[in-house]
């Protein structure tokens, strides 16, 4: 193997992370623009209620994962046949539905496996 190619392009998996960071920090920006000058109390209450709507919202859309079976959508983790997301699996997603058409595996499922996914994270 040569050691000026990389194994592994990092890449796509650091820019995901970074855009996960900056969606989770609007609603924390959100509480603390909102109440900056609230006793300490408050925006603890306000953090809570912000995580209590969130937590709820990830078991709900865990439920949808679950009930539209795209629970194997990706069957690796925690990405997508060595990916990301599955744009770049397109290839392996689509030679497992050739192989299996009525199987778990399916460009819609593996796109609601990876956003829970990405929620949970």
């Amino acid at each position: 193997m040569d050691p000026s190619v990389a194994a592994y392009d990092l890449t796509p998996l650091l820019r995901l992370a970074l855009l996960g960071v900056v969606i989770a920090l609007g609603p924390l920006a959100w509480i603390w623009l909102r109440h900056r000058g609230a006793a300490p109390a408050a925006r603890l209450r306000a953090l809570t209620w912000l995580t209590l709507f969130l937590t709820f919202d990830l078991v709900l859309f865990g439920a949808f994962t679950r009930l539209t079976d795209s629970g194997l959508g990706c069957p690796d983790w925690p990405g997508c046949y060595g990916h990301a997301s599955p744009l770049g699996a397109r290839d392996h997603i689509a030679a497992a539905q050739a192989s299996l058409p009525t199987g778990p595996v399916t460009h819609g499922k593996a796109w609601v496996e990876m956003v829970h996914r990405y929620l949970a994270t």
